[in-house]
């Protein structure tokens, strides 16, 4: 694996990278988290045959804050980071796999990125555009989801957050709660407030209207977003015509069991590519 850093308008933006032939994955995060949540996907025999590319959204991880964070702190601004990251790196054609805040950056980035081949959407509720029913209707409003955009936290609150985020019931690794204290504040407040205000696209209607292939992988038990509110979604070209539930898991199925989780990422990039 190696890590460089790649200017753009929203700050230098930290990405890591594995393998060097075959179809390239960018990897996009979730709220308050970084490009080290993809650890058992760059440390698994994907490299071998695909071009992994994760990144640090502006405000999280290696990557600065944002120098202009009205700009930078929302989806449209988090897309067109992550399309900096392609251009930069030369990638004209890939797929976009999304965590929870990065699948809804996959989607923003459909209309200005010709080059998707597919999206991969993980913990991430396809909203119709500043519509609140949605946003009650998609996510699992209670104590914990509402830290999504509170710009101070305390120890507890980024561990109570992050930990359940990626393995509920398991003790917060040191490396889950320093990124999520390291995270800029602004841009969990200001992108949650930019969502509401239905800034940017309308994600619904993307999905619905779009050709690119989307995978929908969920964790069956998911306790961040509504399954049935995402399996009642329109998608114009949903793959394998489901929304894939994987038994037993949480927000991040990904994390909690990349075997299974890698061969359907491995199969869908096969593909759409």
């Amino acid at each position: 694996m190696s890590e460089i850093m790649i200017a753009s308008k929203h700050g230098d933006i930290a990405i890591q990278m594995a393998g060097e032939t075959g179809p390239a994955l960018l990897f996009v995060h979730g709220n308050s988290a970084s490009k080290e949540v993809w650890h058992k996907q760059f440390t698994s025999g994907l490299a071998a045959n695909h071009r992994l590319i994760a990144m640090d959204l502006a405000g999280h991880g290696a990557s600065e804050d944002a120098p202009d964070p009205k700009a930078s702190y929302c989806m449209a601004g988090y897309a067109d980071a992550a399309i900096a990251v392609l251009n930069g790196l030369g990638i004209e054609r890939a797929v976009i796999v999304g965590w929870s805040l990065g699948g809804h950056v996959a989607i923003e980035m459909m209309p200005h990125f010709s080059g998707i081949a597919g999206i991969v959407l993980t913990g991430t509720p396809p909203i119709h555009r500043a519509s609140m029913d949605d946003i009650s209707a998609g996510f699992h409003m209670n104590e914990t989801t509402a830290l999504a955009g509170q710009e101070l936290w305390n120890a507890e609150e980024a561990g109570r957050f992050s930990g359940t985020a990626l393995e509920p019931g398991a003790p917060v690794a040191d490396w889950v709660l320093k990124g999520a204290l390291r995270t800029d504040g602004r841009a969990r407040r200001m992108m949650f407030a930019a969502f509401v205000a239905g800034e940017g696209g309308d994600q619904a209607e993307i999905l619905a209207q779009t050709s690119v292939p989307t995978a929908v992988i969920n964790g069956a038990a998911e306790q961040f977003v509504n399954n049935e509110f995402i399996g009642a979604a329109t998608y114009g070209n949903l793959w394998r015509g489901q929304v894939h539930l994987m038994d037993g898991l949480g927000h991040a199925p990904f994390w909690q069991a990349p075997e299974e989780y890698n061969a359907m990422l491995e199969s869908f990039a096969a593909e759409v590519i």
